[in-house]
Parts: structure tokens; sequence; C-alpha cells
């Protein structure tokens, strides 16, 4: 934790289980927000993250890669499989999303959410009760950052071709053809996903 911009760091006390955490996230303006990692553990802080309390322990077969809370109330965590909450934590249900894994996640409101796993990314906009798949590229989606539940950027690996660069994709309301966007590719099974150009790449 660091209190000064990351010019230096202090190792924090936490709850034993698990080798590794996949990510930590805070509700923006606030000072709560959750970490999760190997063997499902979630935990949870509420002041900064000076301490932190066990919500899940890593005694489950499921590792957590990513969380996102949309507020205080609600959100997901996501990796071996996906899950809910409502409460801020105190309870996690495990939601169908219509995909086997999972490596990022994106809570937009209480209600819509993006989750990105290998080609596909799924997006639901009633708290999980369904979901729907969109395929964009065969990419692995590692990272996903919205505006709102329709305009967004995913960014991933190519699943296709090893070690190639990887690349971040936009996701607009708009259609593929709008006349400011003719130097992007648009992707087949979805006009609303463009490609940047091969220039816009990033290496690993």
């Amino acid at each position: 934790r660091s209190l000064n911009a990351g010019v230096t760091w202090t190792a924090v006390p936490h709850p034993m289980g698990g080798a590794w955490f996949g990510a930590v996230r805070f509700v923006p303006g606030t000072q709560t927000g959750w970490t999760v990692g190997e063997g499902g553990k979630i935990l949870k802080s509420t002041d900064g993250g000076a301490t932190w309390i066990l919500q899940r322990d890593a005694s489950h077969p499921f590792n957590l890669l990513d969380v996102s809370f949309a507020d205080l109330n609600n959100g997901w965590a996501v990796g071996g499989e996906q899950l809910h909450t409502t409460d801020g934590g105190a309870t996690w249900v495990n939601q169908n999303t219509g995909l086997s894994t999972s490596f990022s996640v994106y809570a937009v409101s209480p209600t819509a959410a993006w989750i990105g796993g290998i080609q596909d990314l799924a997006r639901t906009l009633d708290g999980g009760a369904t979901w729907t798949i969109e395929q964009p590229s065969n990419t692995a989606w590692f990272c996903l950052n919205f505006l709102d539940p329709d305009n967004g950027w995913a960014g991933g690996q190519d699943q296709d071709i090893d070690d190639v660069p990887g690349s971040i994709w936009k996701r607009s309301a708009t259609s593929a053809s709008s006349p400011t966007q003719t130097s992007l590719t648009p992707l087949t099974q979805s006009t609303r996903w463009l490609a940047p150009p091969s220039s816009m790449s990033f290496d690993h």
C-alpha cells in the first residue's frame, strides 16, 4: 500500500490462504475495495487498503482473476467461474454467463457489466439474469473499460497466431461504416467492434 503516489510501499496484513492475487479494485471516490486470487479467495477493505477482511476463502476449485464493482454493493468477480454480489460481497452467487473461462470484468452500473473470456465477450443489462455474447475476434480478452453499456474498449492477445502483438478493440453504438472510422477494419459477427490500424497494435 502506498500513501505517497507510489514513492514508497508498505506491506499490509491480510487473511492467509492462496499464494497470489489477480486484481485489486476500489470503488472510485471511496475507501472500499476488493481483491481476488488463487482458490477463489475474496478480500474486502473499507479503510483504503489498510486492513482486509475475508469474504471468501481459498478452498474453492477455481481461481479468480479480476473483480469490478459498480458501487458499494453491486459487483462481479471472474476467473474460472463468474460470481455476482448485490450486498457488498457478503454473499456471492455463481452466474451462467455463457463463458467457461474469463479473464476480465467491468461493471458499468448495478445492472450492466461486461466480462472478457477467450474469443467471447459477455454483456448483461439486467444484473446478470441474462447474458449476450459478442465475438469481435479470436482474442483472449485481458482488460476492459467502458463508458456506458454500449461504448468501450477491450484489449487482449490474438489466439490464432503465437507471439503476435496484442491490440485494443473499440466498441461503439454507431455503425462501423461511420465516415470517421473508414481507416478501421470492421469485424465479422459484430459491426459494432472495430480493430485499430496495424500501427496501433501493442507489443506484449
